[in-house]
C-alpha cells in the first residue's frame, strides 16, 4: 500500500472502521514498476511514483533495482513454478 505519510498509523473519520485507513492513497501492486524518489529519515520507508500515484512504501517491500537491465531479468526468471 502507498501511504500519505510514512508511518504505520491508522486514520479513519469512522470509528468503527478497522480495515480502511484514510492514509492508504493507492494499492500497490506486485511486479508493478514504480520510481522510489526520496526515503525516510528512518529508512525505512520510500516516496514512489509510477503513473497513475505517489506515496510512502514501506522500503522491505520493494525490490530495489539497480537498472532497466536488472528489471527485464526479474520480470522474467529462467526458473519458474507453475500452479495448474
Amino acid at each position: 500500500m502507498a501511504q500519505a505519510y510514512p508511518a504505520d498509523d491508522f486514520v479513519s473519520v469512522d470509528s468503527g472502521e478497522i480495515y480502511c485507513s484514510d492514509f492508504v492513497v493507492a494499492e500497490v501492486m506486485p511486479f508493478t514498476g514504480v520510481v522510489a524518489l526520496h526515503e525516510s529519515r528512518d529508512k525505512k520507508w520510500c516516496y514512489v511514483i509510477n503513473g497513475s500515484y505517489c506515496g510512502w512504501v514501506k522500503k522491505e517491500s520493494l525490490a530495489l533495482c539497480e537498472d532497466r537491465e536488472q528489471w527485464l531479468e526479474a520480470l522474467s526468471p529462467e526458473d519458474f513454478l507453475m500452479v495448474t
